[in-house]
């Protein structure tokens, strides 16, 4: 199956800057080199893969930067952004100029003010994004989603990403949250500037896992976005929190078994190449 991961996470225990990492999350609390992701994905034939970020701090930007300078399938980097600093602006100018650089992610899922990304202090960021043709990923909850709504159509030029399909709760899996979900997603996806990353749904999800259950989410997402707007991601090494990059992998390939072989590439690559201009 040959795919572009549009999404993974490679980290230093050492570097002192995943403060949202800790001990009890024993099957992840450990570092997690570009070897190690190689092999957990060997059973796919990768074109190409994004290096987001996982960490609210410069430091780690310069260091997925030279991962991607050492690495020629990583086509792309999405780093943090401290949105906040007075300097933000000017330090994405500079970011800008590595060819690596493909856009910024808050963090908004950290942040307790759910209307943070709604900031008119914000606007010549989004201004800039936009015009520059980057990327805003939106690690969010489903809370969040009535903002990237508003965010979207306020810069109807601005390239969004859901990621993880706003992180259901699909372990509890109640119809009320399902369907505010899915309605939310729906005027979401009525921005043509909004896409999604099928992703992260393992970690949502109950153990042990059950098809079933993740496949309820994966058709909503498909009914709403469409075969053009999704993207395959595995949220390596987040994924072995609740399953494995095979195990994800073997998911995905279970649920896109009905579709054509045109559409399993949009998904799978092809939506992926235009979107971070691979």
């Amino acid at each position: 199956m040959q795919i572009i991961d549009t999404h993974f996470h490679l980290w230093n225990l050492d570097d002192k800057i995943y403060s949202w990492l800790s001990p009890n999350m024993e099957k992840i609390y450990k570092d997690f080199t570009f070897k190690d992701f190689l092999k957990a994905s060997d059973l796919v034939c990768m074109e190409a893969c994004i290096l987001i970020q996982a960490a609210a701090s410069k430091k780690e930007a310069l260091i997925l930067l030279k991962h991607a300078k050492q690495n020629e399938i990583i086509k792309g980097v999405i780093t943090w952004a401290d949105m906040l600093s007075p300097t933000c602006l000017d330090e994405l100018k500079i970011l800008a100029k590595n060819k690596y650089f493909k856009g910024i992610r808050p963090m908004l899922t950290d942040i307790s003010n759910i209307n943070f990304i709604n900031n008119p202090n914000f606007y010549k960021i989004f201004e800039f994004l936009s015009e520059k043709e980057f990327i805003f990923e939106a690690l969010i909850f489903p809370k969040h989603l009535k903002n990237i709504n508003i965010l979207s159509k306020k810069f109807p030029d601005l390239k969004i990403i859901i990621n993880h399909g706003a992180k259901p709760d699909i372990k509890n899996d109640n119809i009320k949250d399902f369907e505010f979900w899915k309605q939310d997603l729906i005027l979401c996806a009525k921005n043509k500037n909004i896409f999604c990353k099928i992703s992260g749904l393992l970690s949502q999800a109950s153990t042990p896992l059950k098809y079933g259950e993740i496949e309820k989410y994966l058709s909503a997402l498909l009914d709403i976005f469409g075969k053009k707007r999704l993207l395959y991601a595995s949220d390596y090494p987040v994924v072995n929190e609740n399953g494995s990059y095979f195990l994800w992998v073997k998911f995905v390939e279970k649920f896109l078994a009905s579709l054509n072989e045109d559409e399993i590439n949009s998904i799978l690559r092809l939506n992926a190449k235009k979107i971070y201009k691979i």
